[in-house]
């Protein structure tokens, strides 16, 4: 009745599915796509961010799953390969959308990570062009400026991590 050709362009999906647990084995939050491993035969199963359940179609970095994290989704086979969608908690509550203090910490240890390079780049460009006491001095400045906007900077993101939590 149907030709052939529509079985090419539709993929083949399984109509059987089951509720699994499992852990999250690795999630890469720029590519919004990652693996679980299924409790039931430890295989892993692909996710991607809109199958996590109420995740906004507008915000391509939210919400986010963590490595290690207990999952409980729902399996499917799309042309031979297994995809997990209704992503939740194992206990049955949604995936937060926003992980403020994870980004905060994440975010404190970039600013400490790049305040070493802007330390060193002080260092090897000042000493490449002159070798006298007074550039040793706006070397020094320079460095102490740093350290201080890192410093304001990360206690900015710490007092906020705080008052996260004392809200919950």
């Amino acid at each position: 009745m149907f030709p052939a050709v529509s079985k090419k362009l539709t993929p083949l999906i399984s109509f059987f599915s089951t509720t699994e647990t499992g852990t999250v084995k690795l999630y890469r939050r720029k590519e919004a796509y990652g693996f679980i491993t299924s409790d039931a035969d430890q295989q892993d199963v692909f996710v991607h961010r809109t199958d996590i359940k109420n995740a906004p179609s507008d915000d391509i970095f939210n919400p986010i799953l963590q490595t290690g994290e207990r999952v409980k989704f729902t399996r499917t086979n799309v042309d031979g390969k297994r995809v997990g969608s209704s992503i939740t908690y194992e206990d049955g509550t949604n995936i937060p959308i926003y992980r403020q203090n994870k980004d905060r910490k994440d975010r404190i240890r970039l600013i400490k990570s790049r305040l070493g390079f802007k330390i060193y780049n002080l260092f090897s460009s000042e000493n490449e062009e002159n070798d006298d006491d007074s550039s040793e001095d706006m070397v020094a400045d320079k460095i102490m400026m740093e350290l201080h906007k890192a410093q304001r900077e990360v206690e900015y993101h710490e007092r906020n991590m705080t008052l996260e939590e004392n809200e919950k």
